[in-house]
């Protein structure tokens, strides 16, 4: 599943700043980094921590910064990419700006752009949850989701009891 491309070692300075931009889909992830001197990589990846700690091992002394949209992988991607020691944040999709007349999307494109906004400072992250606050409303949607659920098991018993009678 994943295509890669090669990342330019020897475009990569020790203390070097690079940017990346990630379009996060469910099952699959597109990353773009771009250096000083312009892209150093592009690829697609499957959705797992280890292909994002195979690309954060391979910047050894860079200072990175990450972005995606936030989707699917909502608050756990950017809290792989603190662990790792990335400044990372996610952003809406509604503020990413769109050039006119630029239609045509593709998962690397996206990546790419989202790439290029953040290292031009274009870029806002929405609402930062810390660690636990996340886990809190992960436990309350839980919870949320089984009294929704058990409802509707008592409103199916009852029309089955309604119309067997």
């Amino acid at each position: 599943m994943a295509v890669v491309y090669t990342l330019k070692q020897s475009a990569i300075a020790r203390d070097e700043e690079v940017w990346m931009g990630i379009d996060a889909h469910k099952a699959s992830w597109a990353v773009t980094i771009l250096g000083s001197e312009g892209v150093l990589h592009q690829g697609s990846y499957e959705a797992k921590r280890s292909h994002l700690e195979g690309l954060v091992d391979r910047l050894p002394g860079c200072r990175i910064h990450a972005v995606y949209e936030a989707g699917p992988t909502g608050y756990k991607l950017l809290m792989w990419l603190r662990q790792m020691g990335c400044e990372a944040l996610m952003t809406p999709p509604s503020l990413v700006p769109i050039r006119a007349g630029d239609r045509v999307k593709t998962d690397r494109r996206d990546s790419a752009k989202l790439a290029e906004l953040l290292r031009a400072g274009l870029l806002k992250p929405i609402f930062d949850l810390k660690e636990e606050t996340y886990h809190h409303r992960e436990l309350v949607r839980t919870r949320a989701q089984l009294i929704e659920h058990r409802s509707d098991i008592c409103r199916q018993i009852k029309s089955k009891l309604l119309s067997s009678s």
